[in-house]
């Protein structure tokens, strides 16, 4: 009696190098009051794999069909084609990061692959990718080199890396990572199963550190102080002079006051801050 048993089986393997050069492009949204900082990222990212495959006597000569897989959080940013070309030649891309993982990204099937072959080759990816606000980046590879310039003068570096050097100015900002995977446990988080959201990575923002909001924030801490130095004038005034002042018209004093800060508000929304 010939039993056959068929297991399926997966390797993952992660590059060796990866090189990350992308130019955020940014722009402003806006919808009624409401404004929304956007960018593109125009990026070319270089990687390298060098992998063995487990030689197994019994299985088959061929083993599978490799792929290679681009997590994205979000598919709907990808601007424009991409292109991937790898050891020269371009790759069509397809929907999805292959597999069974149930993830969001792009992945390109590679040649048969043979029992105890060993993969090596060269990736080239050319990707604009659109967001808003906030850019991640996982640094997946054994060695990651990852650099970011922008015209926008006021970069937020979050996450579990900063920058090892970095430029900022009048005309935007230059910034710079490397990592190793000595120092990174992103391909572990990722081997084990954890999402995109859940892994180490870098984080780079666009933020606005003064808008009409904060402004009007901090002229309301003052505000109190506005209205109690009135009250003690009054307060004054009624000593001094001996003139008794109603409770009534401090309440209105301090009313008039108040509005003026709700005033502030609404104003500096369609006009400028200092003009409001």
């Amino acid at each position: 009696v010939v039993t056959t048993e068929r297991v399926n089986r997966r390797w993952y393997f992660v590059p060796k190098t990866m090189a990350l050069t992308g130019k955020v492009v940014p722009s402003e949204r806006k919808l009624g009051l409401h404004r929304v900082r956007v960018y593109e990222m125009q990026s070319r990212v270089k990687t390298s794999f060098d992998a063995s495959l487990p030689a197994d006597p019994n299985a088959v000569r061929t083993l599978g069909r490799p792929y290679l897989s681009i997590g994205l959080s979000d598919v709907r940013g990808v601007a424009g084609n991409p292109v991937l070309t790898v050891d020269g030649a371009v790759l069509p891309l397809l929907q999805g990061v292959g597999g069974h993982r149930k993830e969001s990204g792009l992945h390109a099937e590679l040649a048969p692959a043979l029992s105890g072959a060993r993969l090596v080759m060269n990736t080239d990816l050319v990707l604009s990718l659109g967001g808003t606000e906030t850019l991640a980046i996982a640094p997946i590879a054994d060695s990651n080199n990852i650099q970011l310039n922008s015209t926008w003068q006021h970069p937020h570096f979050d996450g579990s890396f900063l920058p090892r050097s970095r430029q900022i100015g009048a005309s935007g900002f230059n910034a710079t990572w490397d990592i190793s995977s000595l120092a990174a446990a992103t391909q572990a988080q990722y081997l084990e199963g954890e999402g995109s959201q859940d892994i180490e990575r870098l984080s780079l923002g666009l933020v606005e550190p003064v808008n009409i909001y904060s402004q009007v924030d901090r002229a309301s801490k003052y505000g109190f102080l506005f209205v109690m130095l009135t009250f003690v004038g009054f307060f004054m005034f009624e000593l001094i002079k001996r003139v008794p002042v109603h409770p009534i018209q401090y309440l209105l004093v301090g009313l008039a006051i108040a509005i003026f800060f709700l005033l502030l508000v609404s104003l500096s929304e369609h006009i400028a801050f200092g003009v409001a």
